[in-house]
């Protein structure tokens, strides 16, 4: 009894070493895989590589093998390991390998239907494992087409090869719940992530961008409630609904290379140049910007233009209580406070218009305005025009009580302007960039910076006749050049 007991656990043994073996099979016919693996053993792989090309009826057994079948209902596949990255697919074939009538997804799928690009050997299959629930690791080809892994719900690692170009197509990897790591090449040329490409992957927590990266699309990362760290390399174009829902995601960098913010991914082949450039991010609490970005800038985790005359957007979830808006700034963009929470708010005596700006602000009790003619606004919500204060300039405040909107305030109080600034008059120039006050313009003169106590501070001045000083922490500062001298805050 003994003996056959061990040698009953030895067979256990040596059948389970079989199944962690991984499988190596070249298809050099298309459609002759079933050949290669006998019906009593397709249930039985656990690893698999293949190469060679495939048509629809491979494809057909891998789905079965890989735990649903041609209609994405669930088999006895176990197979959770596939190496695809050295196969090709079969342009013309036309076999049914998916036909899908379900309320997630509907049609009839083969190779020669829904080839895109035309005439390539890759072709343009779609939903090629959508459903296979036993799939976990996944290494693929350089271009992973539309909804190739949607609603593999055990998927946890995949690995896309290097190629001369590639991208993630359109719900690539939808609703893969269990997804944790997404491996990708250093460098990408024209790299892009289709619409809804991770939306609900929610085990998923960082991602990393190749360089050389082209374009996020819409909803790419909705849902992705675990995502907390997201690096952006090398990356040209961002839609601005990319990360809805990423609750977790609270700091974005924006780096050198991004180009341009948009709805519209054929925005991306013109200059950006809407006004609408918000970043939906439900638990955003900074937006920092490369310094050497040509078109965004940030200072103190807010989001500008490069030349801060435009406020893009203040992150939802920004812990503090009150925000002054620099000056210079002459326009806050539509949503930029959407769903904000702030006590108090300034604007500047620059500032002309904020048209959707604060719609959905919310617990505001102190709204200063310190320009002399009321700014361009729709409205601020009722609950704050009835209960907070609007301070306007001195002499102001029967503008402010006819223009619309600044009118429905219920409590209008005139202040004195703490800054006055003299715009126009100064023989030189000077803007903010991040903490960085940039002093051009001022020829043989050197410009100097002093705080209110009078110490000075330190600049760096560069060859091209460019003065830069870092400023430590915000507040009434005096720069002083040829004789001049202006106030700013900071």
């Amino acid at each position: 009894m003994r003996k056959i007991l061990l040698t009953f656990l030895c067979s256990i043994g040596i059948w389970a070493g079989l199944q962690a073996q991984t499988i190596t099979l070249h298809v050099e016919t298309p459609g002759s895989l079933s050949g290669m693996i006998a019906s009593s053993k397709k249930y039985q792989i656990t690893d698999l590589v293949l190469t060679g090309t495939l048509n629809g009826l491979d494809i057909i057994l891998l789905r079965d093998m890989a735990g649903s079948d041609k209609y994405g209902s669930s088999t006895s596949g176990k197979l959770e390991t596939l190496d695809i990255s050295g196969v090709d697919f079969a342009s013309n074939d036309k076999t049914v390998y998916l036909e899908a009538d379900r309320n997630d997804l509907v049609g009839t799928y083969s190779i020669a239907g829904n080839q895109y690009p035309p005439d390539t050997s890759e072709g343009g299959i779609k939903y090629v494992f959508y459903n296979c629930h036993s799939l976990k690791k996944v290494i693929c080809v350089d271009y992973v087409r539309e909804g190739w892994f949607e609603n593999c719900s055990n998927l946890e690692e995949v690995t896309i090869t290097e190629g001369e170009s590639g991208g993630i197509e359109d719900k690539a990897f939808r609703n893969c719940t269990s997804l944790k790591r997404v491996n990708l090449p250093d460098y990408y040329p024209d790299f892009r992530i289709g619409t809804q490409a991770f939306e609900n992957c929610t085990a998923l927590e960082t991602f990393v961008i190749p360089e050389n990266f082209r374009f996020i699309g819409e909803y790419s990362f909705r849902g992705c409630t675990n995502l907390h760290e997201i690096d952006l390399g090398g990356i040209k174009f961002l839609n601005c609904l990319a990360f809805d829902g990423c609750d977790r995601l609270s700091k974005l960098y924006l780096p050198a290379t991004l180009e341009g913010l948009t709805f519209d991914e054929y925005e991306v082949l013109r200059p950006f140049s809407r006004r609408d450039g918000h970043i939906y991010g439900n638990g955003l609490e900074d937006i920092t910007v490369d310094p050497d970005n040509t078109v965004y800038a940030s200072s103190d985790g807010v989001l500008f233009t490069k030349n801060f005359d435009r406020l893009m957007q203040f992150p939802v979830k920004k812990k503090v209580l009150e925000y002054e808006i620099p000056y210079g700034v002459d326009t806050v963009d539509e949503r930029a406070f959407r769903d904000v929470s702030l006590e108090k708010i300034i604007l500047p005596a620059t500032i002309k218009t904020v048209v959707g700006a604060f719609q959905t602000i919310k617990d505001v009790k102190e709204v200063y305005v310190y320009a002399a003619v009321p700014p361009e606004l729709d409205f601020f919500p009722d609950e704050i025009t009835k209960t907070a204060t609007l301070y306007v300039p001195k002499g102001t405040y029967n503008d402010y009580w006819l223009a619309y909107g600044w009118g429905d305030f219920f409590d209008i109080k005139e202040v004195d302007v703490p800054v006055s600034v003299e715009d126009g008059k100064m023989n030189f120039a000077y803007r903010l960039d991040g903490d960085c006050l940039v002093v051009t313009g001022f020829g043989n003169d050197v410009p100097e910076l002093f705080d209110t106590a009078g110490r000075k501070q330190c600049g760096d001045m560069t060859a091209d006749g460019v003065a830069r000083f870092t400023l430590p922490a915000h507040g009434l500062y005096v720069l002083k050049c040829g004789g001049e001298s202006i106030k700013i805050r900071f």
